[in-house]
Parts: structure tokens; sequence; C-alpha cells
């Protein structure tokens, strides 16, 4: 966890996926820049409103409001094909 001008930005590697997540506090929700661990490219998730994350058992699950989900799991989003 960091804190930079007021604001907490949190990472979790995901190490099953090579990933290194940020997450970070935006004014309409979260935001979440991706690296990938052995490219060093990095992505944008978008439209996934997570204030936090855990790895358990090599999957990655985010909370939200009220909620836990499974991440980077299936085929679809709440329905919708991804």
């Amino acid at each position: 966890m960091f804190l930079a001008f007021n604001i907490i930005i949190t990472f979790i590697i995901y190490t099953k996926a090579n990933m290194l997540i940020l997450n970070i506090p935006t004014n309409d929700g979260k935001k979440q820049y991706v690296m990938h661990t052995i490219t060093k490219a990095w992505a944008e998730f978008s439209d996934i409103n997570a204030y936090c994350w855990e790895v358990s058992n090599e999957d990655i699950y985010f909370g939200s409001s009220g909620y836990v989900g499974k991440f980077w799991d299936g085929y679809s989003d709440a329905g919708t094909n991804i």
C-alpha cells in the first residue's frame, strides 16, 4: 500500500497470470493498471469497481461494495461475453 497525495494505492502480484495490479481510487470508482511481470507491458482494466484484491489458492478475488468476486474465471462478466 502506498499513500500519495492522500490517495491510497494498493497493489497485488498475481503470479499465476504473471501480473502486478495497481488499484487506484478515482472520482468515479476505482481504476486498475496492470503490468505483465515478464514482458513489463502495461494495460488498464476497465469497469471493475474493486476496493481490494486478494490471492487464495492461486486464484484471485476482488472486493467491491457488498460483493466478493472471483476474477479471471470464466467467459462472461455478469452474463455478458468478454
